[in-house]
């Protein structure tokens, strides 16, 4: 591994160990911070390109981030909204984001939506865009996330979650089914969400608000509920 890149990695921990020790218990779980990240910590065998050239479905990049992706929490506050100080950072492309690893949320679903249409340009993929109910972590104000949604035998199934890397949750007969198990796992009221096919919002399909009753048994994780695998 090269100096420039170990230099970036040790960045990364040293500002994320830096963040989550100003963050109390509350706001960590509220952020798109993984649960549970079983990671390699190895340098990839094959590049980009190549991987694009091997990869051929869905489950490779899902397996990839679950065995790769790095949550940045100083980035997902510079992200943020109504934060002032300097220049937003920008979306990291797919090979960025293969080479450092780290990023938020949709940096990831980048990653995977594009990644995807590369070695599989027909697939069915979109964007979605979920709107929380806003919450202030220093000074920035947090509230879109971002994962990949794509439909196979008319199903939607949903990948590509910092909160969730590596899993894969599904099937789902409509969208809303999964935003109202995700809404109950994550514990944060979910405003509105949006199916796009640009994560710069240039589509604009938009789908209905979310309805507030409660429809059978989901799965549980540490005593929460969970979108279904």
């Amino acid at each position: 591994m090269n100096r420039i890149l170990i230099t970036a990695l040790v960045s990364i921990c040293i500002s994320f160990g830096a963040n989550a020790q100003q963050l109390n218990k509350t706001e960590l779980k509220l952020l798109d911070v993984p649960e549970k990240n079983e990671l390699t910590n190895a340098k990839d065998s094959i590049s980009y390109e190549q991987a694009l050239a091997q990869w051929k479905s869905v489950a490779d990049i899902n397996r990839w981030i679950g065995l790769n992706f790095h949550y940045d929490i100083s980035r997902a506050i510079a992200l943020g909204s109504k934060r002032e100080q300097g220049p937003k950072p920008s979306i990291h492309s797919p090979a960025e984001m293969y080479s450092i690893k780290s990023g938020i949320c949709v940096d990831i679903s980048r990653f995977a939506f594009e990644t995807l249409k590369k070695i599989d340009p027909e697939a069915e993929a979109y964007y979605l865009m979920i709107d929380f109910e806003p919450i202030e972590i220093q000074g920035s104000t947090i509230r879109k996330h971002w994962v990949l949604a794509y439909k196979q035998e008319n199903n939607f199934y949903v990948t590509a979650d910092s909160k969730l890397p590596g899993q894969i949750s599904g099937p789902y007969e409509n969208i809303e089914d999964f935003i109202e198990s995700y809404e109950a796992f994550r514990e944060r009221k979910i405003v509105s969400f949006k199916l796009l096919d640009d994560y710069k919002k240039k589509m604009k399909k938009r789908l209905a608000k979310v309805k507030k009753d409660n429809k059978g048994d989901k799965q549980q994780i540490n005593g929460k509920k969970r979108p279904a695998e």
